[in-house]
């Protein structure tokens, strides 16, 4: 009962607020990113790309919000409540904006916050389990992906206007094939087109232009890594990360179906200077290298950690030259606590030094937290627990050598920190900064 009324209640904020801001969304081509990895990169690449096209893009991502007059740093819910995504939409459509790129969430869907907003395209990264505690059940996490894409998929029941049903998804993009998502084509209209990005057995990334499902799964094909790897060297280091240039594959196959020409996907890539956050190298004058990013799933700890790893030459002994030294926590609050041994046991089998710190703990046992994480690390003689961040950021890097690289992970570009009951000012990138001076 109460979880009925807390739905309704959320439903009724989201029709109200849309009905308050003119509906929106009607008046922009509204593109939705959702999935659990790379949904930040994907929005923010995705607006520089068809900006590179020459339109006025707004987008909302979980570290920046630009409704078309500038870009700032957000600090909220990545799907905020409240009227936040109506009124953000309704500056955009002020400003002049053609697109609206939005981050969309697992838990913003359960709390219908996508509702109402008329979506033109859906784009899937990936799929792991995280936030399951939120949501009872990893299976429960994927359904509520699903019935995002299902949304956007099967028109908008909703609408109370002709001209709105009209304006039905043209695009949806999938990053992989789940078997649950084969449902949601037997939704769609016949005129609709999705795209499947997905690895082969090769690693490429492929996107296809789907026509009627009922027809052909091949209706057009771009090889989008093909077309993307004879220019890594050229465009940006950054893209060398199999992540980021997933990320990139999928920006290029929204712009490019959306009338971007190859070169400026060429010219957009070659200019985008990443996120924060995300994948963050700072230098210091003795040689030493810090990346910030905000992985927080074993299989993003990982990603990033092979990619240093190979990228830079690091071995994980303690006698090595050019070693990698890991700085991370793991939220409390009883978010994942599943996964904290695992965190652990990656940590171990990548880096030289490992120093356990919090994260967010809220209420939680702060130690408690880092003994769960230790418990995956087999060589105890890597790790170091230090509870205060700002401290064990600043150990590690004093600790690095020339060569060296110190990761600091979980927490990215976010700039508060929650310790018990309270919200402190926090920035990992200003405790680098401090730390290499």
């Amino acid at each position: 009962m109460i979880v009925a009324l807390k739905n309704s209640y959320h439903w009724l904020l989201a029709r109200i607020s849309a009905i308050f801001y003119g509906f929106p969304s009607r008046k922009l081509i509204v593109i939705g990113v959702t999935g659990t990895k790379g949904k930040t990169t994907s929005v923010e690449l995705i607006a520089a790309l068809l900006r590179t096209g020459g339109e006025r893009v707004a987008f909302l991502s979980s570290a920046n919000m630009d409704s078309g007059n500038g870009v700032s740093p957000r600090t909220g819910n990545t799907m905020p409540g409240r009227f936040a995504i109506a009124r953000f939409l309704r500056r955009a459509v002020t400003s002049g904006c053609k697109y609206a790129v939005l981050e969309v969430t697992s838990q913003g869907v359960l709390q219908h916050r996508h509702e109402w907003i008329e979506f033109d395209a859906a784009v899937f990264t990936n799929l792991h389990p995280e936030h399951v505690e939120a949501h009872g059940s990893f299976e429960a996490y994927r359904a509520a992906k699903v019935s995002f894409f299902e949304y956007v998929a099967g028109g908008f029941a909703n609408n109370e206007s002709a001209t709105a049903n009209q304006r039905m998804a043209e695009f949806g993009f999938l990053r992989f094939v789940d078997s649950l998502f084969y449902s949601i084509f037997g939704h769609t209209k016949k005129e609709k087109k999705f795209f499947i990005n997905s690895a082969s057995e090769h690693g490429r990334y492929f996107a296809e232009a789907i026509g009627d499902y009922k027809v052909s799964w091949y209706d057009r094909k771009w090889l989008v890594h093909d077309f993307l790897k004879n220019e890594i060297e050229k465009i940006s280091p950054w893209l060398r990360a199999d992540f980021n240039l997933e990320n990139a594959a999928a920006a290029a196959v929204v712009a490019l179906a959306y009338g971007v020409s190859a070169q400026q996907v060429l010219v957009g890539l070659s200019e985008f200077s990443g996120v924060a956050g995300r994948l963050e190298i700072l230098e210091g004058t003795d040689g030493k290298r810090v990346v910030i990013d905000a992985a927080l799933t074993p299989e993003s700890l990982e990603a990033l950690y092979q990619y240093l790893a190979t990228h830079y030459s690091l071995l994980a002994t303690s006698s090595a030259k050019s070693r990698l030294i890991c700085v991370f926590g793991s939220a409390g609050g009883g978010r994942d606590t599943w996964k904290r041994p695992k965190l652990g046991e990656i940590a171990d089998k990548y880096c030289a030094k490992i120093l356990l710190t919090n994260d967010d703990p809220y209420t939680e046992s702060q130690q408690g937290i880092v003994e769960e994480i230790a418990a995956g690390i087999k060589d105890k003689s890597k790790v170091e627990i230090i509870l205060d961040r700002n401290r064990a950021i600043n150990r590690a890097i004093n600790r690095a050598n020339p060569g060296d690289v110190v990761a600091i992970t979980g927490m990215g570009s976010q700039t508060y920190q929650y310790i018990g009951k309270q919200k402190l000012p926090w920035s990992d990138r200003e405790a680098v900064q401090r730390s290499l001076l």
